[in-house]
């Protein structure tokens, strides 16, 4: 619909606002004199404060298919958030998370139309801190609604999604304020749709799974002024490999951190002029964005994400924020 695209546009646009406006408000004191900026040296990579935080993000996200086939040949619109509440030992933290969502799917071979999912989700994550490295393990269930219109049908069933996701990371001084942290990782996530109709026809209960690989690295910049604020400018690049033929589709693993929501298909199985193999298997992702880091206490992220699979290419964009106490 028009004012989807419209919002969506405007959430993208004030995304890249914001980074821009956040750099050039705090450049001036971060300049100044008495505020030069520094390299953080390497014991920084394990200088974090121990105690509570809450953390959110929000993110919105655009795909388009390459396909013409009148079950494939779509444009998807996500937007959702997460948050989670965390407490951090020396060499451990563990989070409540949350998660929603909304995915809209409209199929440009079938006027009017569209496939609509809102999602609702928690989980919980653990993460083990040694040296420069970190192990993230997290898992997740959500709740699903779809919705899909066409002229002769409207159709509305319930779904369930299981989500488990690992990730080995390092932090890795390279040289003066550069940093390099490459990772890989793994998820697991299966979505089930209850039968439902679907037009004229009976689609049974389903289950999708997707067991995905992934591995990708962060350049970034570490610089801390006087006043104990750090500034984090980064390139992000990745790619993921789908080991599932039909897998479940939804908003890039890089940008939701491996949880359940979101989750969504675009054609009942068995339908035919579709590809065995359905999106492509691997999928690269680039990335870049800046952190933001305010005496410890609070932290302000944006970033852009972009992905290119043979069968689609979507834009992401990600805000958010931490505090800790």
């Amino acid at each position: 619909m028009w004012w989807r695209h419209q919002v969506g546009g405007a959430c993208g646009r004030l995304t890249t606002a914001l980074a821009v406006a956040a750099l050039l408000f705090v450049s001036p004191c971060w300049a100044a004199d008495s505020l030069a900026l520094k390299a953080v040296p390497a014991s920084a990579a394990t200088d974090v404060p121990l105690g509570w935080s809450a953390s959110a993000y929000l993110y919105d996200s655009h795909l388009t298919t390459s396909s013409d086939n009148i079950f494939t040949n779509v444009h998807t619109d996500m937007t959702g958030g997460i948050a989670a509440l965390e407490y951090r030992f020396p060499w451990l933290s563990l989070a409540v998370l949350g998660n929603f969502g909304h995915t809209y799917v409209s199929y440009l071979q079938l006027v009017p139309n569209y496939n609509s999912t809102s999602s609702g989700a928690v989980g919980v994550r653990g993460r083990a801190y040694l040296g420069p490295f970190t192990f993230t393990l997290s898992t997740s269930t959500a709740s699903d609604k779809f919705h899909f219109v066409t002229l002769a049908s409207d159709d509305m069933w319930d779904g369930t999604e299981r989500a488990v996701f690992g990730k080995l990371a390092a932090d890795i001084h390279v040289v003066g304020p550069v940093w390099f942290d490459p990772f890989v990782g793994a998820r697991y996530l299966a979505l089930t749709q209850v039968a439902h109709t679907l037009g004229f026809a009976t689609i049974p209960e389903e289950t999708r799974t997707s067991q995905l690989g992934l591995a990708g690295a962060k350049l970034e910049l570490k610089l801390r002024d006087e006043r104990n604020n750090l500034l984090q400018p980064w390139l992000f690049g990745g790619v993921t490999h789908e080991y599932e033929d039909t897998p479940p589709m939804g908003p890039s693993v890089f940008v939701t951190e491996g949880m359940a929501g979101n989750e969504y298909t675009l054609f009942p199985p068995g339908t035919t002029g579709v590809a065995a193999v359905y999106p492509g298997r691997n999928t690269e992702v680039f990335g870049a964005g800046v952190d933001m880091d305010f005496a410890k206490v609070l932290t302000l992220n944006a970033g852009i994400y972009r992905e290119f699979n043979s069968e689609y290419t979507s834009t992401t964009y990600k805000l958010g924020a931490d505090v800790r106490w």
